[in-house]
């Protein structure tokens, strides 16, 4: 399946999904990429969008997953205190999104709520994300983000039946979760409040086009404007998995989101996984704000790398991850035979 296809099923009405697809190509325009290049705002620095680890403890063991190679780490839970003073050192005048994500499952962290409290009270005008494998996901739980204003909880179903969920996910309980998630779509289709978009997600590949798109078609009474179904390109996660040779590459745009583990380490890319590689390790939280983190040299020399379009060539982790095909070029190739590859 093409990253393209991949990148663009949303499944809502014609019209929301017409809107959808003209902010995205609007958004990479000749006129849009000229804009960000003049006004440097592609990628700001420091970041816009961070990805925040509360936990690294999963009750699934996936399949693409780094966690299922057993590649050694230290477990645990953040706790309130270093949280909110990770988000203390986070928060800048131009951040815009947090996910809650990392490579753990958020409602593990029997504290989930309250972290998600300090998130929305220290960086109030922030985009809250949160994903999930759903096994813990309740209403009571899905009301709390509901209230507090989570702006998207993407339900990682993965699998279309359960033969592709077992393969994926490696565990025999795609009945449990479909039957939750049916009862939590009725459920928000009766609030008179919606705030957030639930998004159902698959992985391509693994899922064949035919399977995805059945499962579309038999449950398109679920979705609307504010239910969605999402298809996820499927990742390598560094070149785990399998390889991505291609030596010519755009900047990639992951290097400027970067992965904040439970312990505050700051990793220059949210697809980094913490297994020892320092190559996108950039600092603590517990030392340094994240400004003063980006300000670094460390980071100076891996962004002129991937302006010229060879972070691969430096940093082993990039060298066969196909990650950077996920976020379009927002970058223009440079005529001349001097200077920066791309402009």
């Amino acid at each position: 399946m093409s990253e393209t296809y991949a990148f663009a099923r949303l499944t809502l009405p014609f019209v929301s999904r017409a809107k959808q697809m003209a902010r995205t190509i609007a958004r990479f325009s000749l006129a849009r990429r000229l804009y960000a290049r003049v006004t440097r705002k592609v990628w700001p620095i420091p970041p816009v969008a961070v990805s925040l680890e509360p936990t690294n403890h999963c009750n699934l063991k996936c399949s693409y997953c780094p966690k299922s190679l057993g590649i050694d780490r230290k477990k645990g839970f953040v706790s309130l205190e270093d949280f909110e003073r990770f988000v203390e050192r986070i928060g800048h005048a131009k951040l815009k999104r947090a996910d809650l994500v990392g490579f753990g499952e958020i409602f593990v962290h029997k504290e989930w709520a309250s972290i998600l409290r300090v998130v929305r009270k220290r960086l109030p005008k922030c985009q809250i994300v949160i994903t999930t494998n759903a096994l813990l996901l309740t209403r009571q739980a899905f009301d709390i983000m509901n209230e507090c204003g989570v702006y998207q909880l993407t339900v990682s179903l993965n699998g279309a039946n359960r033969q592709t969920y077992k393969e994926i996910n490696r565990v025999d309980k795609f009945d449990e979760v479909y039957a939750k998630l049916s009862d939590l779509v009725r459920y928000y289709k009766t609030l008179p409040n919606r705030n957030l978009d639930l998004v159902v997600q698959l992985i391509d590949t693994i899922n064949s086009p035919g399977e995805i798109e059945r499962f579309r078609r038999e449950h398109a009474d679920w979705f609307d404007h504010k239910i969605l179904f999402y298809v996820h390109p499927y990742s390598n996660w560094g070149g785990y998995f399998f390889d991505d040779e291609a030596e010519e590459r755009y900047p990639c745009g992951h290097l400027y989101v970067p992965g904040i583990s439970w312990t505050g380490d700051v990793y220059a890319c949210c697809v980094a996984y913490p297994d020892g590689n320092k190559d996108l390790l950039l600092g603590n939280l517990n030392d340094k704000t994240l400004e003063e983190i980006y300000r670094s040299d460390r980071f100076r020399q891996l962004h002129a790398w991937n302006k010229r379009g060879e972070l691969h060539k430096h940093v082993d982790l990039c060298r066969n991850c196909n990650s950077w095909k996920r976020i379009p070029n927002v970058y223009f190739r440079n005529p001349m035979s001097i200077g920066p590859k791309w402009l």
